[in-house]
């Protein structure tokens, strides 16, 4: 791995667990939509963050970041999109359960979506989603999380009915 490569991992620790607490706030939105920003950090796993409102039906997710899950690859929302070594590859979207992108309420993001964005790699992704009444919980599809980095930075909005 070159020295920028360390640096960035380390910057990213350092960030994601010295500095960045675990945070959600909740807000009105013009219009009186409810809306939150969430810092979901890689290293929560796939217990991620629990918004502070509630949803239900129609809503609007911005998520932003990438982070590394699996080992030293990089990922973001949707894809994986370096190789070991922190080297560019085609970006692909893992399929398994614990994939090491976005989850929504215990589970891949796949199954709110009936197609996933094309890749971005600015990272940033703007998603419509229906879901279920109550909080909502967001997390990256990973159980062992003592070699992760990075975070996700999500945007929560209530659409009009």
């Amino acid at each position: 791995m070159s020295t920028t490569a360390k640096s960035i991992v380390i910057f990213f620790v350092i960030v994601t667990v010295l500095i960045l607490p675990v945070t959600a706030v909740a807000g009105k939105a013009e219009g009186g939509r409810t809306n939150e920003t969430l810092i979901v950090p890689f290293v929560n796993g796939n217990l991620g963050v629990q918004t502070v409102n509630t949803y239900s039906g129609r809503i609007l997710v911005k998520v932003r970041g990438i982070g590394q899950a699996s080992g030293t690859q990089w990922s973001d929302a949707f894809y994986v999109f370096t190789d070991y070594d922190g080297n560019p590859i085609e970006p692909w979207h893992p399929e398994e359960e614990y994939n090491f992108t976005l989850w929504i309420n215990g589970g891949v993001v796949d199954a709110f979506l009936d197609k996933i964005p094309p890749y971005n790699p600015d990272h940033v992704y703007v998603i419509q989603i229906d879901v279920p009444e109550g909080p909502l919980t967001f997390a990256v599809g990973d159980a062992y999380t003592i070699d992760n980095a990075g975070e996700y930075q999500i945007v929560v909005r209530d659409l009009p009915r």
